[in-house]
Formats: C-alpha cells, sequence, structure tokens
C-alpha cells in the first residue's frame, strides 16, 4: 500500500508547526520582553530614522546602513544622539541601541539579510531533464508493464537454433543462475518447472549433448547511473538490455578461455528495460553454466535479483547520453539555479542528440512509413504532441506558426521534424517550469504534480485532466496524485530523497580497522546499502507509511552474508 496523502500531510503539518511555532514564539513578545536597544531605539532614534532605519522625509532622509563595527558604532552614538540631547544615550545604552542597530539593519550582514527575496527563473535540473526527453520520446513507443510478477520468463531448446519444435521447458525463472555441469537441463536437477510446464516428450531421445535457452522479461533500475552487466559462462551468448537490436555482449562465437563478459550502460532510476538473454552449448563444449550479473551504481556485482526482473516485455527508452555539470546540491536538494557556459553548451548538444535519435527512428515513433500518403499529416501530429508535451500545454495559434506551420513550409518533412524538435528543446518553455504563462492554471497544475512526483512532464491522462477542467479543485488534484504515486518514478525520486538525506552515497568512503573487523569489506557496504533501501522501500510503500517506524523501527532486512555478519539466524 503506497504511502498515504495523509500521512505526507501530516510530515508537512508537522514541519509547518515547528516552522511557525518558532516564528510565534519570536514574533510575540510582550512589551516586558522587548530588548533594551530596541526600546531606546523606538524612544529615540525612530522618529529621525524609521522603525527600521529607512529613512524619515524632512529629518534623517538617508537609510541608516554602514561598515561601522558595534564599537564605533556606540561611540558615535554616545557622542551625537539623539540630535540635541547627546546625553540621553551614553555608555550601555549607546552600547545596547548599537547592538540592536547594527545586528538589525545597519551592518553588510544586516543588509544582505534585509534584501527583498530575489525572483528568478528555475531551469530544469538534470534529472528533471533525463527523465523528461525520456517520457517526451515514451510517449510514442509506451512504457513497461511493472506488475507482480517476478522473474524472467525462460525457454530451454534441445538444439542450439532454438527451433520451436525443439523446446523442452517453458517457465519464469527467478533469476539465470545455473549450473549444469555436464547435464543437461532436462536432467540437471535444476528443472523447476511444473509438470505442465514441460513438453510431455521424452527430451533424452532427441537433446543430444548440444542446447539452448533464452530470458526474456525487463529490468528494474531502481537509481539513476551506470550499470554494468556481467555474464559468466563457458558457453556462447547474447545479451540486450534496453535495445531490441544491438547486444550490449556479444560472445556467441567464442575465442580462447574466457568464462567472463561485462557491459556498461546507463539507466534512469524508476524505469523498466527489456532484456533478453540467449545462451547455448555446442557440442564441443563439455561443461555448461550461465549466471547473470550486474553492478549497480555504488554496489558491488551481485545475481541480478529477482525483485529486479519481470516477465512482462517493455518497449527500449531512451536515455541520454550526454554529458551535463552537476547541480547545485549545497542546502541538501539539486536546484537549477545557475546557467553555466559548460551548461549551456550541455542542453543544446542533449538537443541535437535528441533530434538525431527523433529522426533515426521517425517512421516508428511517428507510425507511419516512408512511401504513406498521409506521411506528412502523421508527421505535423507527432511535432505538435511533441512540443505540447515538452511545453505542458496545447500550442498557441502564435506558437504554432513558429514552431511548426513555419518549419514544414521551409524544408522537406525530416529536416522540418527535427527544426521542430530542436526548437522545443531549446526554448525556455521547455528549459525553465515557470516560463511566461501568466496565471497559474489547469495546465500548471498539472506541471507542479508532475515535476513534484516523478521529475517529469505530464503525461497524457494529466494533460487531459487539465483540459476538462479536472484539476480545480483539492480533491480533484488529490485524486490524480493518488494514482501519480504508484508510478515507478515516484518511488525512485521518494529513494532518491532518501539517498541524499542520508548520505547514502557516502558509503563506499566507511572503512573499518582490518585488523579488528576483516569481514567488513565493500560487499557488507553493499549489502547493508541494500538492506537500508528495502527496509526504507517497506516502510514507506507496504504499510501505513508512518515516518516514525524510520525512526523507531527494530527491523530490518537480511541476507546470509549479513545474517552472519551480525550473528543472528535467518527465519
Amino acid at each position: 500500500m503506497p504511502i498515504s496523502l495523509m500521512n505526507a500531510s501530516l510530515l508537512r503539518f508537522f514541519a509547518l508547526v515547528i516552522v511557525v511555532g518558532v516564528g510565534l514564539h519570536h514574533g510575540s513578545t510582550n512589551a516586558d520582553e522587548i530588548p533594551r536597544g530596541q526600546k531606546i531605539y523606538r524612544e529615540q532614534c525612530a522618529d529621525c530614522h524609521g522603525e527600521r532605519g529607512e529613512g524619515v522625509s524632512g529629518a534623517y532622509e538617508q537609510q541608516l546602513i554602514g561598515d561601522r563595527s558595534v564599537a564605533e558604532l556606540a561611540e558615535l552614538i554616545g557622542k551625537t544622539m539623539p540630535e540635541g540631547s547627546p546625553e540621553d544615550c551614553v555608555g550601555a545604552d549607546a552600547a545596547e541601541v548599537a547592538k540592536y542597530i547594527s545586528e538589525e539593519f545597519y551592518s553588510p550582514a544586516a543588509q544582505l539579510r534585509n534584501q527583498p527575496p530575489r525572483i528568478a527563473f528555475s531551469r530544469l535540473t538534470v534529472r528533471q531533464y533525463e527523465n523528461a526527453v525520456a517520457d517526451l520520446i515514451g510517449q510514442f513507443v509506451g512504457h513497461g508493464n511493472w506488475n507482480d510478477k517476478r522473474g524472467l520468463h525462460g525457454e530451454y531448446f534441445a538444439d542450439r537454433r532454438f527451433r520451436r519444435d525443439k523446446r523442452r521447458i517453458d517457465r519464469t525463472d527467478d533469476v539465470v543462475d545455473f549450473q549444469f555441469g555436464e547435464k543437461t537441463p532436462f536432467e540437471s536437477g535444476q528443472d523447476n518447472a511444473k509438470p505442465d510446464d514441460a513438453k510431455k516428450k521424452d527430451p533424452k531421445k532427441d537433446e543430444g549433448t548440444e542446447f539452448s535457452a533464452k530470458w526474456s522479461g525487463s529490468v528494474l533500475a531502481r537509481e539513476t547511473g551506470d550499470y554494468e552487466f556481467i555474464v559468466h559462462t563457458e558457453n556462447g551468448m547474447k545479451l540486450w538490455v534496453n535495445d531490441h537490436q544491438t547486444p550490449l555482449i556479444d560472445a556467441w562465437v567464442k575465442s580462447g578461455d574466457e568464462t567472463e563478459y561485462r557491459g556498461t550502460i546507463r539507466l534512469l532510476g524508476g524505469r523498466v528495460y527489456p532484456l533478453r538473454l540467449e545462451w547455448f552449448k555446442s557440442k564441443r563444449g563439455k561443461t555448461a553454466s550461465v549466471s547473470l550479473h550486474w553492478k549497480p551504481p555504488h554496489q558491488t556485482e551481485e545475481v541480478i535479483p529477482r525483485r529486479n526482473l519481470t516477465p512482462n516485455w517493455s518497449p527500449e527508452t531512451f536515455v541520454l547520453t550526454t554529458p551535463f555539470p552537476p547541480d547545485d546540491s549545497s542546502i541538501g536538494y539539486e536546484r537549477g539555479n545557475s546557467i553555466s557556459k559548460a551548461w549551456d553548451q550541455a542542453k543544446t548538444n542533449a538537443a541535437i542528440e535528441v533530434a538525431g535519435f527523433v529522426t533515426q527512428h521517425l517512421n516508428r515513433l511517428a507510425k507511419t512509413k516512408s512511401d504513406a500518403k498521409d506521411r506528412e499529416q502523421k508527421l505535423k501530429e507527432f511535432a505538435t504532441r511533441f512540443a505540447e508535451t515538452a511545453f505542458r500545454r496545447p500550442l498557441t495559434d502564435e506558437l504554432r506558426k513558429l514552431v511548426i506551420d513555419r518549419q514544414f513550409a521551409e524544408t522537406d518533412d525530416v529536416t522540418a521534424v527535427k527544426r521542430v524538435v530542436l526548437l522545443t528543446l531549446l526554448s525556455p518553455r521547455f528549459l525553465y517550469r515557470e516560463y511566461g504563462w501568466g496565471d497559474f492554471d489547469a495546465y500548471a497544475t498539472a506541471s507542479w504534480l508532475s515535476f513534484g512526483l516523478w521529475d517529469s512532464v505530464p503525461n497524457d491522462r494529466l494533460r487531459d485532466a487539465a483540459a476538462k477542467g479536472q484539476l480545480q479543485t483539492r480533491e480533484q488534484i488529490a485524486s490524480q496524485a493518488r494514482w501519480m504515486v504508484n508510478d515507478l518514478r515516484a518511488k525512485a525520486k521518494l529513494s532518491e530523497f532518501f539517498r541524499k538525506w542520508l548520505g547514502v552515497d557516502r558509503f563506499h568512503d566507511v572503512g573499518k580497522d582490518d585488523q579488528r573487523f576483516p569481514e567488513f569489506d565493500e560487499q557488507t557496504l553493499s549489502d547493508l546499502r541494500t538492506s537500508l533501501e528495502l527496509t526504507i522501500e517497506d516502510i514507506a510503500w507496504n504499510g501505513d507509511g508512518d515516518f516514525r517506524k524510520l525512526l523507531q523501527g527494530h527491523q530490518t532486512y537480511l541476507n546470509g552474508r549479513l545474517a552472519e555478519f551480525y550473528g543472528v539466524d535467518l527465519p
């Protein structure tokens, strides 16, 4: 059960109570509690200098600011103020009023603190940009299906060419981690298929010593970063990850005695990616084994666990490869509060990368063919939808003429689409969330929801709700938020919050005395990180969402290594 809006509201409420309570405490002092320096200033100085040193017309019109120290200011006050009767404020009184004036509005620090808030546009963060372009492309191809099914779909064949008439086992495997040795999958004792999963044939009659298997489905990346996929086998194999055409690892033709193969790919957290592994043992091979591992960001190598796998098929997800400079995270979270030359160049390079991908896959994305009679219309519809999704609202007539019509009028269809993509991704309407739309309307509400929960642009469902006026009331907005929090992107964002808050990414810097704690190594750190993330995920999504359990809970997740490390028995 996902964390409820009520519990999320309670968190914000408690924070508000603390902040407001502190503010009321400081703002509700009675006359007897007013500091002496402030009382003296009000009685003897405010008539000439104003309540906050802003100056008074006809008296002392200049703002009371400067860079004298408190001691220097006290000496000046003792000699010259109040005007006409400086003897009324000397000694300790002069020191107290000097301290008050300096702290409240006179000193450079006070001046900086008292400046009105500066209103500035906030650009998309790197995380928001990457997710936004992934969803801009994803709306045309669909998204992965992540439900309660776990593992990978496994098919086993009594030959190396995956002939359907040679398929002997069809089942779901929790993980891919098999040591067949000199046996076949059909007699090794590792056949976990139910009685009705296998074909009702005697496989020993036609299997020989040559066999193969393929595993297909999808893999969930819970965190954004580089993932290293590793296959251990002495046999032939190919592995595809987020690409149905080109293998990430290709060891179909073996040379030498190598048994470990690696490939690295960048994945965005909170998304499901297609995965397929094809593997075979030839007649010349003496033994057979295959194990599918990965090394997620900041962790050590492990067999890809069941909880990250589903037998469901998924379309490819566009993952931007253009590097961006890191965002400012000095106050605990990432902000798009600055524009550097490096960022400006990166967003240009990123727009070019996206435009290149779109033109390369244009027919598939626009659902048309090169010789189709309605091709131009299909491409215009694609370009319009792309721009409207990026801008988070329908195009005005003026924008449509500039962004869409003009491009198709001036050049060929493919170039026109490329121009539209570039214009869109380089526009402030995409790069800045608050850019010039006037009042905070339903479309702004949809954008506020999607970036708040997903770090991405609104999808069709949210934009449709905005168009129908279904984002006006508190109840309507809450209704949309309830289904949105079940999205994997929302769960990934919450996990990212906890990683930042708890400094999880700094775990790799933790070290202990090798002599006293020889069992405390990188593997232990990786297990501890997984344990923490599973515990937080369980509290946030599988229970009642009570944040107090994060601080007071007495249970955590363990595997065999951590159980041994803590000296406890696993259930």
